[in-house]
């Protein structure tokens, strides 16, 4: 936990700004999906993947760095039916034939990040009409599993207290975890104010019981989910001089066409 905490530390001091009066300020949404990856699933990407949902606010520091900070919405899900998962049909005894575990797990991400565009981006002489990305972060993740035990006779119900379910999985645990996650991206400037950007990023988290498999599973491993998605923000120009005819507006650097008069 001590590493955990010393990492975000390290992460906010790296994205403090250090002229906020200079910066670009954005706002908008993020729709995309979620994947889990966890005892249940160590190497499928996009297996069993749910719709997230989100608010983001960027702050554009310099045509390289920005900083944004998210509030995501979303549902994991998993199960180890018919899987070649290492930990698969981990409730099948003879006992207990035919029996399989899955399980969804409701979540609340708040999170900062930043972002380092590969090539320059927000131009003040010539706007950029795309450039890549990479981005790191941290934030923490309030989450609700609901997991179910089910049979091929069809059914589902509470596995919690049967005796083929392991104690240490029924435990008290804190449903708040702290997550440090990386990944890359790509913006599309679709005008003056709107910019598009879609990413991918991997999120591991300090916690085993986001699928509440862990002595069942491998209890010395965390649980880690993804997002994949789309973000659409609306910028502001705090500098609102750059936008009123003292910059040449060079549309050539967006679409290719001819250039826009002063």
């Amino acid at each position: 936990m001590r590493g955990y905490l010393i990492y975000i530390i390290l992460i906010i001091l790296m994205l403090m700004p250090g002229k906020l009066h200079a910066q670009n300020f954005e706002a908008g949404a993020f729709a995309g999906l979620s994947a889990y990856i966890g005892d249940l699933n160590t190497n499928r990407l996009f297996h069993k993947v749910y719709p997230a949902a989100g608010a983001v606010a960027r702050f554009n520091h310099s045509q390289r760095l920005s900083t944004r900070v998210n509030a995501t919405y979303s549902v994991l899900r998993g199960s180890d039916r018919n899987t070649s998962q290492p930990y698969s049909n981990i409730l099948e005894s003879a006992d207990y034939p035919n029996i399989y575990y899955e399980f969804e797990t409701s979540m609340v991400e708040l999170s900062l990040q930043s972002e380092f565009h590969i090539l320059a981006y927000r131009q003040e002489e010539m706007l950029k009409a795309w450039a890549p990305y990479i981005f790191a972060g941290a934030g923490g993740i309030y989450f609700s599993p609901n997991p179910m035990e089910a049979s091929d006779g069809g059914g589902l119900r509470d596995p919690a207290g049967v005796a083929h379910w392991h104690p240490d999985d029924d435990a008290d645990y804190l449903n708040l975890a702290l997550v440090g996650f990386a990944g890359l991206g790509i913006k599309y400037k679709l005008s003056r104010n709107f910019s598009a950007s879609v990413e991918i990023g991997l999120r591991i988290t300090s916690t085993d019981y986001l699928d509440e498999v862990s002595h069942k599973g491998d209890p010395g491993r965390n649980d880690w989910y993804s997002f994949t998605g789309l973000t659409l923000t609306y910028g502001v120009d705090r500098n609102r001089s750059n936008y009123n005819g003292h910059i040449r507006y060079n549309r050539r650097s967006w679409h290719g066409g001819a250039r826009c008069p002063n």
